[in-house]
């Protein structure tokens, strides 16, 4: 009995150091992983110009924004301009043109933050949008999101860009001293664009070195009523989104490195993290048009 008694004791012994070191090695285990740094959520936002009009087909695209959000939810828009339309008469066309349509949005606290386009600015009613929107000035910037998958965001007046000194130099000092991961430049006017307006050049000659020198990632404008993308010009990204519900219009002849050209309403879902910046146009049937990723 006694060495039955013992060999049981050993067993038993045993059996508590195996489910000991068991143990340890589960809680060292489970210590590592929680010191392991956890795969942040993507920043979200869209983007859209030139949609003011009233029109039925801005209400689609604002049903649209709205249901992308519900499945997709996004942390702020960015307006490319031409807020209102026919002119920006914010205090008399507020409520059918920009409270109504994204009520849905503002109520879930979607940020909104503008630029200025010509038909916001064209009878002096540029002061008055400043105003309502509660824009810091007819350019800032602004950052979201944590490092390292930061973005910082550059809103830029192209209505007197290529003649404002002041503004030229803010926006080389604000992108030099920029360390965010991606830097976003938008504005309402174009580069490049094969729409009826055409490419900018005077942007060309202003706007386009500052974008380059400083490595931007993105330059994001409306003007033109459609959708176009471009081939990368010196690793900077061209995108115009003009098709957030006023009237469309179709495309001269291609300007040299357009990749992607369509007539319709849309408008832009992006998405960033460290490793890549996903830019999507989606349509007001939901359809994805166009997606470019930006590594």
């Amino acid at each position: 009995m006694k060495v039955r008694s013992f060999r049981l004791t050993r067993q038993l012994n045993l059996i508590l150091v195996c489910a000991l070191s068991l143990f340890m090695s589960l809680a060292v285990l489970g210590f590592l992983r929680a010191q392991e740094p956890t795969q942040a959520s993507p920043l979200r936002w869209v983007a859209m110009g030139d949609f003011g009009s009233g029109m039925q087909a801005q209400q689609k695209v604002a049903d649209r924004l709205w249901e992308t959000y519900q499945h997709t939810p996004y942390q702020f828009m960015l307006s490319l301009g031409d807020n209102i339309y026919p002119i920006g008469n914010i205090k008399k066309l507020a409520s059918d043109r920009i409270e109504t349509p994204y009520a849905p949005l503002w109520a879930k606290g979607v940020g909104f933050y503008p630029v200025l386009g010509n038909h916001d600015v064209i009878a002096g009613f540029g002061p008055a949008q400043m105003a309502y929107f509660k824009m810091p000035g007819r350019y800032y910037t602004f950052s979201k999101g944590q490092d390292p998958a930061r973005v910082e965001f550059f809103a830029l007046d192209t209505n007197t860009f290529h003649h404002d000194r002041q503004q030229q130099q803010w926006l080389r000092h604000a992108l030099a001293e920029s360390h965010a991961r991606w830097k976003v430049v938008y504005a309402h006017h174009p580069v490049y664009s094969s729409g009826k307006h055409g490419s900018s050049k005077a942007l060309s000659e202003t706007l386009k070195p500052i974008l380059e020198a400083a490595h931007v990632s993105l330059y994001l404008c409306g003007h033109d009523h459609d959708y176009e993308r471009f081939q990368p010009v010196n690793h900077v990204e061209y995108i115009v989104s003009g098709g957030g519900g006023a009237s469309l219009r179709q495309f001269d002849s291609p300007e040299p490195g357009s990749e992607r050209r369509l007539s319709k309403h849309h408008f832009l879902l992006l998405s960033a993290t460290a490793q890549s910046l996903t830019i999507e146009a989606i349509g007001v049937d939901g359809a994805l048009l166009d997606s470019v990723i930006l590594q």
